[in-house]
């Protein structure tokens, strides 16, 4: 991949890491602008779902390390708003009364998780688990929706498999409930020819952004989760994960498409009846930027792709052209910005910028390390770098005297008594390279995910 496919930023900006935390920053801001004592003000249709914006922006905002003016009043109404509707606990989605929303639970559990509020945490958790359609392995809208939509089961799952990769909260998520999720997803898939992304419901043709995102995003946090923990309890289906990276990558290749999130309806069905019908948009780039940073922390895409760098510029250009409305960003180009996506976004630098750190920065230097440096040596070559080592440090010794307090003992000795204690030295020096050696070793290997790749061959 050449420079010229990566997304052009300005040069006197100093990199894309720097203009990241400049619009994190400017992003920051305008959310502040925008709030008020109970939540944050949504210049957009979007205002009547008031209260799951502000678990969405508080989560986000919490996550960055930013505590909002109003942070007592907003969690406080946040709480206030969870109810219990038939021993199921959650949180409803505005307009759609007596019925637990799967998607406004989820974005509360992720906050009560981020705020360590586990005894709040539990009771949710529980009843999101209940929610899952025995049938099928599949979570519908909303409690009693029978018709499973890959974006809700997506999400949830996404969310259990962040509480099980943390001991305190690992015993609170039924495996058995994970796995027959995932099947379910992961057979949801589309398979025909130049088409291997998700519908909203299970192998609806033609796949559309916003599923084919969130299945990814759970598939590929299953796959995190199997390798940091060393287990198989979770299915990963490598072959099918980077089929669907394909397809979101050649969305991005198509002018007429990029990554705009498709409106999709589809009916609710309870208890055998369709009661209406629940309209789905979202930022297509805002989730694909997250999506695609953890498929390169993965080992699934290259750090250098340059999908990766298209997302992340465009998020940043989104933010810069919205500035007069308060450096939100729309969910759509031609939309009205939201609080909701300038969420994502802010979630989407995080991760980009955490990444930068551990992965990208790092990972053209690891394996240069690995490879050039740190490459286990013949014996010969071995002995030989030993050798050298000691030849050198006796014909410095002079002048390391004259710039440090070597003990006279050692300076006092014949030149070939220092030699021999030299090549001691020396043996010491080789044996932590060695030791360094096995550590990047190591890192490397779990970001390359050698054994993950062969297992989906």
């Amino acid at each position: 991949m050449t420079a010229n496919h990566l997304i052009p930023l300005p040069k006197q900006n100093g990199g894309i890491l720097k203009q990241i935390r400049d619009t994190k920053k400017k992003l920051i801001e305008g959310l502040a602008k925008s709030e008020t004592p109970t939540g944050w003000q949504d210049p957009s249709e979007e205002a009547a779902q008031s209260v799951w914006s502000a678990i969405e922006v508080l989560y986000s905002l919490v996550e960055s390390g930013e505590i909002p003016t109003h942070f007592v009043s907003i969690y406080q109404r946040i709480v206030n708003a969870e109810k219990e509707v038939n021993v199921l606990s959650g949180w409803e989605y505005e307009g759609m009364p007596n019925h637990i929303s799967v998607h406004v639970t989820v974005d509360g559990i992720k906050l009560y998780f981020a705020l360590k509020q586990l005894n709040d945490l539990k009771r949710v958790l529980q009843s999101l688990q209940k929610m899952q359609n025995k049938d099928d392995g599949g979570w519908g809208v909303c409690d009693g929706d029978k018709i499973s939509k890959v974006r809700s089961t997506s999400r949830v799952l996404t969310v259990l498999i962040m509480c099980m990769n943390f001991p305190m909260t690992e015993d609170l998520v039924d495996k058995v409930v994970v796995v027959k999720g995932l099947n379910w997803l992961y057979n949801a898939q589309n398979d025909t020819e130049g088409d291997y992304g998700w519908g909203n419901v299970s192998n609806t043709l033609p796949s559309n952004t916003s599923s084919t995102l969130s299945a990814l995003e759970t598939l590929v946090e299953a796959a995190q989760y199997s390798i940091s923990h060393k287990s198989n309890v979770l299915p990963v289906r490598v072959a099918s994960i980077k089929r669907g990276l394909e397809q979101i990558i050649a969305t991005h290749a198509n002018p007429e498409i990029r990554w705009q999130s498709a409106r999709e309806d589809f009916g609710i069905n309870l208890e055998g009846e369709i009661i209406g019908r629940h309209v789905i948009a979202g930022g297509g780039t805002t989730l694909a930027a997250q999506v695609l940073i953890k498929a390169c922390a993965l080992g699934y895409l290259d750090p250098s792709h340059e999908s990766i760098y298209y997302s992340i510029g465009e998020l940043i250009r989104r933010c810069k052209s919205y500035r007069h409305v308060n450096v939100l960003v729309p969910a759509d180009d031609a939309g009205t910005p939201v609080v909701w996506n300038s969420a994502f976004a802010l979630d989407a630098f995080n991760m980009f910028e955490r990444l930068y750190v551990q992965k990208i920065g790092g990972s053209y230097l690891e394996p240069l390390i690995y490879k050039a440096l740190l490459k286990r040596a013949k014996w010969w070559q071995r002995i030989s770098a030993i050798l050298c080592i000691t030849i050198i440090v006796i014909f410095l010794l002079p002048y390391i005297n004259a710039l440090a307090q070597i003990p006279r003992g050692f300076s006092g000795l014949p030149t070939l008594y220092q030699g021999i204690i030299m090549i001691f030295l020396g043996i010491a020096i080789e044996q932590i390279i060695e030791q360094v050696y096995r550590f990047f070793k190591a890192r490397v290997g779990f970001f390359q995910n050698k054994a993950q790749d062969k297992e989906g061959e």
